[in-house]
């Protein structure tokens, strides 16, 4: 009974050693990993303590923006009260704009009946050179008449 104890104490040993002779990092690869791992370390370290600005530059970023949102930055009421404000001038423009609409449709009315005279105009103006044409050849042939009897009677 002990016999197969030992066996597998033995396998286990041998499986164990097999592991560790594989697995497990030398001496030498641990320190070349802790060197690396140095290295990053300082690479981290400079760079905190030459690129990221301190405590006290950052509380005089925040000081400066806390102090131009407080100077410069409109408030809630300020901005509604311009928003207040542009509503009524467009109110105003609105409102300007329905009235020039309706003088435009009133323009448009009148131009309308403008035209419409112009065009009765034109139609009489015609008909009334038509009539003149009418009548002045009527005369001529008239004078004609009265100027060949003349030239018989005289």
């Amino acid at each position: 009974m002990i016999e197969p104890t030992l066996k597998k104490i033995h396998d286990l040993l041998e499986k164990l050693t097999n592991y560790v002779m594989t697995k497990v990092s030398t001496k030498d690869e641990v320190d070349r990993k802790i060197v690396k791992v140095d290295t990053k370390i300082d690479k981290l370290a400079e760079y905190v303590m030459n690129e990221l600005p301190t405590r006290r530059e950052v509380d005089g970023k925040i000081d400066k923006l806390a102090e131009y949102m407080m100077n410069e930055v409109p408030t809630k009421r300020e901005m509604d009260a311009r928003f207040e404000q542009v509503d009524k001038r467009f109110d105003q423009m609105e409102q300007r704009l329905d009235h020039v609409e309706s003088d435009v449709q009133e323009t448009k009315r009148d131009v309308k009946l403008i035209l419409d005279g112009m065009d009765s105009q034109v139609k009489e103006n015609e008909i009334l050179k038509t009539e003149q044409a009418a009548l002045s050849s009527g005369l001529s042939r008239v004078e004609k008449r009265v100027d060949s009897l003349e030239k018989k009677a005289g």
